[in-house]
């Protein structure tokens, strides 16, 4: 399992499919300002390395794919959550955990093509 999450975080764009093809993100967006689908983006200025854009209405609408999500709420990347929850299930201990995802600055980062 950690091999295919390894896999998937060199990505965003595969990362962020895979999460809603698990139901942890929306599939669909609808642009707030002209009711369009918005389209799945990369987009380097954020955390996650992707959002929903409106490309018909050429407005500004960008949303984040985190938004009515598990993610919502959180500061942390989606991958850094999806590293702790994996920790979690398979109860390795905590310390282990921090060091994997935040502490030897060698836990697993989002590589955009």
């Amino acid at each position: 399992v950690i091999n295919l999450i390894n896999d998937l975080f060199k990505d965003s764009i595969k990362f962020t499919n895979y999460l809603q093809e698990n139901g942890l993100l929306e599939n669909i967006k609808k642009c707030p300002d002209c009711n369009s689908e918005m389209i799945l983006g990369i987009y380097n200025s954020n955390k996650d390395g992707v959002m929903w854009r409106c490309y018909k209405c050429q407005q500004k609408p960008k949303l984040s794919v985190r938004n009515n999500s598990f993610f919502g709420l959180s500061s942390l990347s989606m991958y850094s959550i999806v590293q702790i929850v994996y920790h979690w299930c398979y109860k390795l201990p905590q310390n282990y955990c921090v060091s994997q995802v935040f502490g030897n600055g060698k836990g697993l980062q989002p590589e955009n093509p």
